[in-house]
């Protein structure tokens, strides 16, 4: 887990929890609160599990 989320397990284990059971999930929130750190953790995490992840940009 990188530094950015240090702190937000709690938040990334709720997240996949949700995408395990396959519910959607939206983050939201004001500007630089760690919303894309939490994103790019989630993937990292479910990316690890052998999950397929696509991305686009």
């Amino acid at each position: 887990m990188s530094g950015a989320t240090v702190g937000r397990e709690p938040e990334i284990d709720r997240v996949r929890h949700a995408l395990g059971e396959g519910r959607p999930v939206l983050v939201e929130g004001p500007a630089g609160i760690g919303k894309t750190a939490l994103h790019r953790a989630v993937l990292a995490g479910v990316a690890e599990d052998g999950w397929t992840v696509l991305g686009c940009a």
